[in-house]
């Protein structure tokens, strides 16, 4: 019998007399040529309900505390597919709202943002917190100025707690530790170097300048090539959108190219790997 087959009488039966009592695996075994996720929707279109506790073994609350009888199918389409907030959920069941959230949690149900049940509250014919037109009054009315008593007490603790950077000593500390030479990422590669007698020499400490760029490496042997190590937050804009134009990889890559230099960038997760690490530096050179 395939699984999209009409379902039979037979298979009905065992599914009404065993949906709210057995395990899932005994279901299975019981229904074989039907998969779980068929058997939760059938369930629901018949009005069978199993405890989610059953399904999830978790408590929440005092014990004898009323337990939620839902599946997670229903769970969802009352959440999902009508729209019901926790808590409206949580009153037609006799529960409370953070019941409602665990069991959700439970059963690895997405909850919507607030943003998203704003957005459901006219649709549900309920009234916005603010309308367009108040929004509008309000950001008017705000503009240029700011709350005068909020203002003054900023001051004041400003004038109680000064920046520790206001102590020259404090500030040379902090920018001899920002500007720290070899980073982690590049002291492995220095050690990798030394280690396997790569062409490549540490030059990141300022020693060589190329077009008001400072490599973090360059070839020794007469090749014009050279090495950077980039860290994923400082220099890949899809980790960290406030990243510069000039520091991202195809930047780097084309400043380098203007002066005849070939640049390789390998990003400090890959020094993870070390023997993937210097089959990439191989490929490259070959």
């Amino acid at each position: 019998m395939s699984k999209g087959n009409l379902w039979t009488e037979t298979e009905l039966y065992v599914l009404k007399t065993n949906y709210s009592t057995n395990s899932r695996q005994e279901l299975i075994n019981l229904l074989p040529c039907r998969t779980w996720n068929a058997m939760e929707v059938k369930a629901y279109k018949l009005g069978l309900r199993r405890p989610l506790f059953k399904i999830f073994p978790l408590t929440y609350g005092n014990q004898g505390k009323r337990k939620l009888l839902l599946t997670k199918v229903e769970l969802q389409q009352f959440y999902h597919g009508e729209g019901l907030s926790t808590l409206e959920i949580a009153k037609q069941h006799g529960v409370s709202g953070k019941t409602i959230i665990n069991y959700m949690k439970t059963a690895d149900i997405s909850i919507r943002t607030y943003s998203e049940a704003s957005r459901l509250r006219p649709l549900k014919g309920y009234k916005p917190y603010f309308s367009e037109e108040a929004k509008r009054q309000l950001a008017k009315a705000r503009i240029g100025k700011t709350n005068p008593a909020l203002s003054e007490r900023n001051r004041r603790d400003n004038n109680l707690r000064p920046s520790p950077f206001t102590d020259p000593e404090v500030k040379r500390k902090a920018l001899l530790k920002l500007m720290q030479r070899p980073t982690k990422p590049e002291q492995q590669l220095i050690d990798l170097s030394k280690a396997e007698n790569l062409p490549y020499k540490y030059v990141g400490n300022g020693l060589v300048i190329i077009g008001g760029r400072c490599p973090d490496f360059i070839n020794i042997n007469g090749e014009k090539r050279v090495i950077e190590i980039f860290g994923e937050y400082w220099h890949n804009p899809r980790i960290n959108k406030n990243v510069r134009k000039q520091a991202e990889a195809s930047t780097t890559k084309a400043h380098y190219q203007e002066y005849g230099f070939a640049c390789l960038i390998i990003w400090d997760y890959e020094l993870q790997n070390i023997e993937a690490t210097l089959q990439r530096i191989s490929k490259w050179e070959d």
